[in-house]
């Protein structure tokens, strides 16, 4: 066990990722589920706006159902986004986060999703990854940062002690405080 929970991963990432705190092109997005609830504690700690990142994982070889996937994603989408937009990363420094890194069938379909949106760096943050995942995601991502290499991996929940199901609404709370977080810093700033 290298993390108590998800926060304490979070908590622990954020540490490695201090050069970023207060840079206002800042932007992280988290893997749903396991992943929002570490990217939360990196956007509270980093002071940047939260959102949620959610991508298909690469299809398998003769596998059909893209139009059906793509209704799926945009229901999840709302379903934790409800009726606001996603931000936007256009332009923007964009954090990508999830709880860990078994294989990168699901970070490649999102850094690239996020290279077609016009994200001007991609960072990959991660508390624990198979030290292989590696030379799948150098080439595509500007940098990749985690907090521990690991091989042999086994898998992501073996690394917490606490890897309990993140339900769908834990996610949108987390989400809209990060939201109310971001509202109160920037009213404040507003004052001073």
């Amino acid at each position: 066990m290298l993390f108590a929970n998800r926060k304490d991963a979070g908590q622990r990432l954020a540490r490695k990722l201090g050069w970023l705190r207060g840079r206002s092109d800042l932007i992280v997005l988290g893997l749903p589920r396991g992943g929002v609830a570490v990217a939360y504690e990196v956007a509270h700690a980093l002071q940047a706006p939260l959102d949620v990142l959610v991508v298909r994982r690469i299809a398998e070889p003769g596998r059909d159902g893209v139009k059906g996937e793509s209704e799926a994603l945009a229901r999840w989408e709302q379903l934790y986004r409800g009726d606001r937009p996603p931000l936007d990363v256009q332009e923007r420094t964009v954090l990508v986060v999830d709880e860990g890194l078994a294989s990168s069938s699901i970070m490649r379909p999102a850094v690239g999703a996020l290279r077609r949106a016009g994200a001007a760096h991609i960072i990959v943050a991660l508390p624990v990854a198979a030290a292989s995942s590696w030379s799948e995601l150098r080439a595509e991502v500007d940098e990749l940062v985690c907090v521990h290499w690991r091989e042999p991996f086994l898998a992501v929940g073996a690394w917490y002690g606490d890897f309990h199901q993140i339900s769908d609404e834990e996610v949108r709370r987390l989400l809209e405080r990060s939201r109310q977080e971001q509202g109160e810093a920037a009213e404040a700033s507003r004052q001073a």
